[in-house]
């Protein structure tokens, strides 16, 4: 009854609902008395504080903020969104639900932001694509954002999340990042009528070429704020930009990752991993060049043309990053699956791939003790490739492996 009185407010007017928020802050503090998630874990009492913060959104949100941030780790993870046996969702959906319609406006925005941050970092809906987790980093999109705030504002708070986050809280935050600069795609949509206020339209760039260009600066934003990281920290985010180097790539970062990640600056591990991102990448861009009957693939004239154009320099870029010396090459060889070696699109990639571990046996038969030091390598479970050099070998009698 609670709910469907307060429920009743949202249909008066601007003023009368007003009036009624400030009228109810007696009973809201006497229902909510103290700054406890766990006030909220029940379905009926989340759905009460719901209704209630849709109408008083500035007490409301300010009650829920001061309660997610004082909680525990372990207080978060035990707000869960279970059903309650009735078919439907206990407190923790009720207040994403909350924070993702609210967040709509723009006075309510980074009070939902920090509300849903906080939660994201505790997960308990880590099947529920629409968690708190990625309605925080839904809302760093340039647009299905849906929040008026402007991207450009979002993205120099992300970046200075980047730059002051810890290693357990940067997987979040650099997916967030990714949000900000993937092609971007829109899911569930909240309503356009919250509490009895009409939500304003979404910020969104006019055209396509102006989304581009904010993902495009969006992209060169957040390799700046990667780059100045300090060494104990810029592992994961450095690996995620590693992981997506074909979005970065797209977005015209080239020179900008070319610059950042040199064989000076990277440990061999993980210029073998840009390695092996940058060959995915050049045969995206040459099969896009060429097209393949084979693989039904044929690209537009235009498509063509820029996938040419920016072939140049990525293969400069990856001529680059050869490893030099023998030892190397075997690491670099037998690092990769076989089926990551590039040319993967061409019709006859079996006999490319086949010839690349025969000439590399054939350099090792000529030079058979570069094999003394690498057996901690073929030892590990990086050489993920070992048995296919070592079937290249063994018709030429070498046994060292």
């Amino acid at each position: 009854m609670q709910k469907r009185f307060v429920e009743r407010g949202h249909e008066c007017s601007a003023a009368v609902r007003e009036d009624l928020g400030e009228a109810l802050t007696t009973w809201f503090h006497e229902r909510f008395p103290s700054y406890k998630i766990s006030l909220l874990l029940d379905r009926q009492s989340s759905r009460v504080f719901a209704a209630y913060a849709e109408l008083n959104p500035a007490l409301g949100l300010g009650w829920l903020r001061r309660a997610v941030e004082s909680a525990s780790p372990e207080e978060l993870l035990a707000f869960d969104a279970e059903t309650d046996g009735s078919g439907f969702w206990r407190g923790r959906r009720q207040v994403v639900w909350l924070c993702d319609h609210l967040a709509q406006f723009p006075d309510h925005f980074w009070q939902c932001e920090a509300i849903l941050f906080r939660l994201g970092l505790h997960e308990t809906e880590e099947k529920t694509s629409n968690n708190s987790r990625g309605v925080w980093q839904r809302f760093f999109r340039p647009v299905f954002s849906w929040t008026a705030i402007p991207f450009e504002e979002r993205i120099r708070h992300l970046v200075r999340m980047i730059g002051g986050a810890e290693v357990g809280v940067q997987p979040m935050v650099m997916g967030a990042a990714l949000e900000a600069i993937k092609e971007p795609s829109g899911k569930t949509i909240p309503p356009k009528v919250v509490g009895g206020r009409l939500a304003p339209e979404e910020w969104r760039p006019k055209t396509h070429q102006d989304i581009r260009r904010a993902r495009a600066e969006a992209a060169s934003s957040i390799i700046d704020a990667v780059k100045r990281l300090p060494a104990d920290r810029v592992e994961v985010p450095r690996t995620t930009i590693i992981e997506n180097l074909g979005i970065f790539l797209s977005l015209g970062c080239l020179e900008q990752l070319r610059n950042w990640l040199s064989p000076t600056e990277l440990d061999e591990d993980t210029l073998r991993w840009l390695r092996i991102k940058i060959d995915s990448h050049l045969d995206f861009l040459r099969l896009r060049a060429t097209g393949s009957d084979w693989l039904d693939v044929h690209p537009t004239d235009s498509q063509r043309t820029k996938a040419s154009a920016a072939l140049v320099g990525v293969e400069a870029w990856r001529d680059s990053l050869k490893p030099e010396g023998l030892e190397s090459r075997i690491r670099e060889v037998t690092g990769r699956e076989r089926w990551e070696h590039e040319g993967s699109f061409e019709k006859d990639r079996e006999e490319q791939t086949a010839a690349i571990y025969e000439h590399l046996a054939a350099e090792v038969v000529k030079s058979p003790e570069v094999m003394d030091g690498l057996r901690e390598w073929f030892d590990s479970d990086k050489a993920r490739s070992a048995f296919e050099l070592g079937s290249a070998l063994a018709p030429k009698g070498l046994r060292h492996m």
